[in-house]
């Protein structure tokens, strides 16, 4: 039995008591003159002043975490883990997730609170599992705690746990029927280790080296596997045994030579190594030289493991490593994940973190031996040499590289603080680029994809700390492929390849010249043939437009005025490249002087307007060139070139000079109205909203006439939509009118008040649509009022340029290009709802819910327009599409809901009641929980919400909202009894309620901030450099500003109180869940799940409901009924 003392998990399940809670609350709360007590590096964007409205006091934030601290303490003393402690947690991560910052004594407080927690016995899974993730949350970040100083967590608790799973026999056996799972023990154990005191490092080998047995080879895994896991890697004070690294490192190299041929042997231990490396680097009294804190003994040996890991075939052997892992038993459990942890990485660490500048100075170095290594199997990273070593070459390559640039940047900012005459200089990283340099070069044709990604990301690390040695070398080969002179996939590695160091080259003296002509030579990759190389070409041009202005520098009264210098001076430089091969040295800062450099620069810009009428051009091809869409599906090349085009042209468009913006306006309204094709429909529309975007006042003038005279003569003219179209596929008579209201809905979207000029056209042919239009292309129209509601209704950002304004005013030059604005000289202009733009707003809503309900009432009354019966179902398309429209308008004004109002709730934020009872039953256990669910406060914080309660609008959008909410219930009634076998109908019923029930306070639905946060991710991927803190183009500057004004507004609209009709509607879904026909219930309960998942205490409701159906059903010996009661009732309570 386990008799180690130290503070057991039960006794810290309430660690906070009275006192320190009431420590919490008076003194944790620190002044802003106390920020250095709550981060060790200030944010570099400052989220609270890039709003367009005004945010709550710090006062008010810290009283909101008081509160929360509150209550979290009174639940954990309760022991009310859940759902009372696991509600608290959630508040506490959602008031982190918005920025908010506590302070270092107060999170290490929490950290330690929840390690506990988590650790606790008798723990229900999900629920520890959600403390450890706030552990995780609390602890991840070094620039809040800091290991030993900060935070120290008792490493005990965990070893007991840890000693149950791996070492059954030497526990109690009531403690193995405890057990927790691997996962969890091993996700903490990641995130705990670095907290353990390193004092404790020799009491923690006393206890596990007695473990070890070569007799019995599973032991020795497991407590190898523990060290790996537990043993702190920091450096303890000096006066402390097993201080010191070679005090201990022989032993576990002993350890190590005692297994031979190990794979897991010598991936725990190069782990454990690697970790040290980086942890021992600041400390000043542990002794560090050419091989870091190692011996070159034990380098050599680590080396030669390395080799092994590669997999690389030496003489005969088809691998280095014997069937011994097999017999790794319960040890098993406590090796990583070698996809989320690659070795690769473990291995770079090491190395880039032992090197100094003492590599230099002597023969023998960790340097040496890495420049060795990759010299002996330099041949294995050639494309056509592929094998099990090609990925572990290239992460090998892309980690070093990365792990490197990294320590660079975080030691010029003092971020790492390496003592003196351990930090990398130039010349140390002058020679590790060199060493990397031809394997690099190497691996960019890799014929595998994934692989080739990894040196296109090490290609722009090496570019970026040493563009004179990289630079050259990957021109020299770039030329030729784009050129069309070597196979086709190096012309697809080399677009890549650009896209990575296009930035790099853009601030680069003398490289930035070559930028207009690769330009120029990339534009043949866009093409209908190869949808591959057309996605890469304009990932390329994206990544140039975020870097240089798309603006001529010429000016009329220079030398300079055409492109006849820079393309003398290219051609030059190609030349040269082919003559000099591969090891071609270009030094552009001593080789040309600034004028002249400055002079080429200029005249290659000339050039611009051409290239931007050729790209429209290839772009207009392209499009017409496209299948047809029905056959497109998410994923597929076509898709990734459509999704591809407007992230391109978005930055282009709005870079460009006003000449030349005219130019593109001019040729996309030419090409909208003179063509129609439908297969890029959606595509066309997302590069005209791209383009309005930019200048909304020029674009609306052209194209909202246009399209309206254009939408009015389809109609008019053609009977485009006259007639009720069956199937998925548009008529030919139907498709101009689809492709005209298309463009139109996306010209209306995120384009501010400018809308406000045609407001009075815009509704009337909203209308005038409605009214003549039948069939498929109704859904069209819907969408079109959406996105015009969305436009009138939302916060978001009118401001793309790659410059602030007062550096666009005083004229861009040359030494603009490349210049990235700084997170606190930047300003937004936002777009903010006016009282205008509120009110056209509710005119539109009120217009169309009101006809839509119209139209729905007439269809379900005794004498419909439309006939229910007959084989075209007729009557079932007309009310789907109504209900279609109805979902849309509200998701529209989504943002305009308020939640309170939403759930019922009066001014004073009483609950609005019927009949003024309770509707709960005092005996039903579950109308309890429900209660007590609905009773907890919720924390809301300042997101911009626009109206008032006294304010006109306020109540009409929301009598207009409830008349919605009683209109579906009646759709559901009179569907149930006349119409239950209408699958179509409830589909779209089912959806119409999602909405009404989700999209209050925030388009749910759409999931607008994952899908924002998608794409910025996915922006700044070229742009990313380890170390760097947001060095990014101004527009993601600007992205990642809406990304914190959506959260706020997700954070506010997450969970609301239900009110009657919700209630009502929820049980309409429950009794549906369990209807006879497959498809309704699919629909029903996806619907009840995202229902459930927006309103607080749903399930208390629908469970008596379920399980009453369920017995009913049973009785009845109803199969599909039973079927679908089960099926609901288990994805409620898993």
């Amino acid at each position: 039995m386990d008799e180690t003392p130290g503070p057991q998990p039960s006794n810290h399940a309430a660690a906070l008591s009275a006192a320190s809670t009431a420590h919490f609350l008076s003194s944790h709360f620190a002044s802003s003159d106390e920020d250095d007590k709550k981060r060790y590096r200030p944010r570099t964007f400052s989220y609270f002043n890039h709003l367009p409205f005004p945010v709550e006091k710090e006062e008010q934030r810290d009283a909101a975490l008081a509160g929360i601290l509150k209550h979290l303490y009174i639940a954990i003393k309760a022991e009310d883990f859940s759902p009372g402690a696991l509600h608290w947690t959630r508040e506490l991560q959602g008031w982190l997730n918005l920025k908010f910052e506590m302070t270092r004594e107060l999170r290490s407080t929490l950290a330690k609170l929840y390690y506990h927690l988590c650790l606790a016995p008798g723990l229900d899974p999900s629920t520890a599992d959600r403390f450890l993730r706030m552990v995780v949350v609390l602890t991840r970040k070094y620039h809040y705690l800091k290991p030993v100083d900060d935070l120290l967590l008792d490493w005990r608790p965990l070893w007991r746990e840890i000693k149950a799973l791996v070492l059954p026999s030497e526990v109690a056996s009531h403690q193995t029927n405890r057990r927790r799972s691997q996962k969890q023990l091993w996700k903490l154990c990641l995130h705990a280790q670095t907290y353990f005191d390193p004092k404790d490092r020799k009491e923690m080998l006393d206890e596990f080296l007695p473990y070890f047995s070569t007799s019995d080879v599973s032991n020795a895994y497991i407590v190898v596997g523990t060290i790996n896991a537990l043993l702190p890697t920091d450096a303890a004070p000096e006066n402390v045994p097993c201080s010191q690294p070679q005090e201990f490192m022989p032993t576990l190299f002993h350890l190590w030579s005692l297994i031979a041929r190990s794979k897991s042997f010598d991936i725990f231990f190069i782990d454990l190594y690697s970790r040290m490396a980086r942890d021992f680097l600041q400390s000043t009294h542990t002794p560090f030289d050419a091989h870091g804190i190692f011996t070159q003994e034990q380098s050599e040996w680590i080396f030669t493991a390395v080799l092994r890991l590669t997999e690389i075939p030496v003489g005969q052997s088809n691998s280095p490593y014997s069937t011994l892992d097999y017999s790794s038993g319960l040890g098993l459990y406590l090796e990583k994940d070698k996809k989320k942890y690659p070795t690769a990485y473990m291995i770079a660490r090491w190395i880039v973190y032992s090197l100094s500048p003492k590599c230099l100075e002597q023969e023998s170095s960790i340097l040496a031996s890495l420049e060795g290594l990759l010299e002996a199997i330099d041949t294995f990273y050639h494309p056509s040499n592929a094998g099990s070593w090609t990925t572990f070459l290239g992460q090998f390559t892309v980690y070093l590289t990365d792990i490197f640039v990294s320590r660079w940047n975080r030691e010029k900012s003092g971020e790492l603080d390496t003592p003196e005459d351990r930090r990398i200089t130039p010349a140390l990283k002058a020679r590790f680029v060199t060493a990397l340099k031809e394997v690099t070069y190497m691996g960019l044709f890799s014929k595998s994809n994934r692989v080739a990604h990894y040196y296109y990301a090490s290609l722009q690390g090496l570019a970026y700390l040493e563009p004179n040695l990289i630079l050259p070398g990957a021109l020299q080969r770039f030329y030729p492929s784009l050129q069309g002179l070597v196979e086709v996939h190096r012309t697809t590695s080399s677009l890549n390849g650009l896209q990575m160091i296009a930035n790099v080259m853009s601030k680069t003296k003398g490289f930035r010249c070559h930028i207009t002509a690769l330009l120029a030579l990339a534009l043949p990759g866009i093409d209908a043939n190869d949808l591959g190389k057309t996605q890469f070409t304009l990932n390329f041009f994206q990544s140039v437009a975020y870097s240089i202005p798309m603006v001529p520098l010429v000016k009329d009264n220079d030398s300079v005025h055409d492109t006849s210098l820079a393309m003398q001076w290219v051609q030059g430089e190609m030349e040269r490249m082919e003559r000099e091969g591969q090891d071609i040295k270009l030094d552009y800062e001593t080789e040309i002087s600034d004028e002249d450099e400055a002079n080429i620069l200029r005249s290659s810009t000339a050039g611009l307007g051409e290239f931007v009428i050729a790209l429209l051009g290839k772009v207009f091809t392209l499009l017409e060139n496209l299948p047809d869409a029905s056959h497109i599906r998410g994923g597929t090349p076509e898709d990734n070139v459509i999704n591809a085009l407007p992230a391109a042209l978005s930055p282009l468009f709005a870079s460009l000079s006003p000449e030349l913006f005219d130019t593109a306006l001019e040729k996309l309204s030419s090409f909208v109205s003179t063509h129609v094709v439908h297969q890029a429909r959606d595509a066309m529309a997302w590069i005209l909203n791209a383009l309005c975007k930019v200048n909304p006042e020029k674009t609306l003038k052209v194209f909202i006439p246009m399209l309206i005279v254009n939408i009015r003569n389809e109609i008019d003219y053609n009977h485009a939509a006259s007639d009720r179209s069956s199937g998925t596929d548009y008529l030919p008579r139907d498709r101009a009118l689809v492709w005209h209201v298309s463009m139109l809905g996306m010209v209306v979207v995120h384009v501010g008040n400018e809308v406000l000029k045609y407001q009075n056209e815009l509704h009337d042919v909203a209308k005038y649509m409605q009214e003549k239009c039948r069939g498929l292309p109704t859904i069209h129209i819907s969408n079109y009022i959406h996105h015009l509601l969305l436009n009138l209704t939302h916060t978001y950002p009118i401001d793309s340029a790659l410059y602030e304004p007062e550096i666009i005013k005083r004229g861009l030059d040359v030494g603009d290009w490349g210049k990235t604005t700084s997170p606190a000289d930047l300003t937004i202009k936002w777009h903010r709802p006016s009282a205008g733009e509120i009110q056209f707003a509710v005119e539109l809503f009120d217009s169309q819910t009101k006809a839509a309900a119209q139209k729905l009432d007439s269809l379900m009354g005794e004498h419909p327009p439309v006939s229910r019966k007959g084989k075209n179902k007729e009557w079932s398309d007309e009310v789907s599409r109504l209900l279609q429209q109805i979902r849309l308008v509200i998701s529209g004004v989504a943002t305009l809901f308020d939640p309170h109002r939403a759930a019922g709730e009066t001014a004073d934020g009483a609950k609005e009641d019927g009949d003024g009872d309770t509707p709960m039953d005092d005996d039903d256990p579950l109308a309890e929980a429900a209660e007590d669910e609905e009773t907890r406060p919720q924390y809301r914080y300042d997101a911009g919400y626009l109206l008032t309660e006294e304010d006109p609008a306020y109540g009409k959008l929301h009598e207009l909202r409830e008349d919605v909410g009683q209109l579906l219930c009646r759709t559901h009634d009179f569907l149930n009894q006349k119409q239950e076998d209408d699958v179509s109908c409830f589909t779209a019923l089912y959806a119409a309620y999602r909405t009404w029930i989700t999209d209050v306070g925030i388009e749910r639905s759409a999931h607008p901030l994952e899908r924002h946060l998608r794409l910025y991710k996915s922006d700044i991927s070229a742009f990313k450099i380890s170390g760097l803190r947001k060095v990014y183009p101004r527009p993601l500057l600007i992205k990642r500003a809406d990304a914190y004004q959506l959260l706020r507004v997700k954070h506010n609209a997450s969970a609301r109180q239900k009110s009657e009709l919700d209630r009502k509607l929820l049980l309409n879904l429950a009794q549906s869940s369990v209807s006879s026909y497959a498809d309704v219930r699919r629909v029903a309960q996806s619907a009840l799940d995202s229902s459930l998942k927006a309103l607080i205490g749903g399930r208390p409701l629908v469970i008596p409901v379920l399980i009453e159906r369920l017995r009913i059903a049973l009785d009845e010996i109803d199969h599909d009924r039973i079927k679908g009661a089960m099926y609901t009732l288990f994805s409620l309570v898993s």
